[in-house]
């Protein structure tokens, strides 16, 4: 397995980790606003475990993550569109799941840009 250390890698399983903030913020909301969907806490426990573990999967650098993370987007953006159009979703929710997908689309943006590095010449 061949690592590398770019930041992009680092700037990724950030963003990955702030979509499960947003996974736990969504689902205390759902309780407030749907209270039936109560019992989905294991189906909770395992998004933010699933995600915290790609998120560190792509922080040690590897290269084939990338593709973990695109994967995960197309997975993610499946799940999302039934439940955008769902009509008795609550517009915060949907507003936070269109947050959600934005982030995996940069996390996974910023594992396929490439850095540049800057030479500084001293003269």
């Amino acid at each position: 397995m061949k690592t590398t250390n770019q930041p992009n890698f680092i700037k990724s399983s950030n963003l990955l980790f702030i979509t499960g903030v947003l996974i736990i913020i969504s689902s205390i909301i759902t309780r407030f606003f749907i209270p039936t969907e109560a019992n989905n806490l294991p189906i909770i426990i395992i998004n933010l475990i699933f995600i915290g573990s790609v998120g560190l999967i792509i922080r040690q650098g590897i290269n084939w993550t990338k593709y973990l993370s695109l994967t995960l987007l197309i997975l993610y953006l499946i799940e999302a569109s039934f439940f955008i159009i769902s009509p008795e979703v609550n517009f915060i929710l949907k507003t936070i799941c269109v947050m959600q997908i934005i982030l995996l689309a940069f996390a996974t943006i910023v594992l396929f840009v490439k850095t540049q590095k800057k030479d500084i010449k001293i003269a």
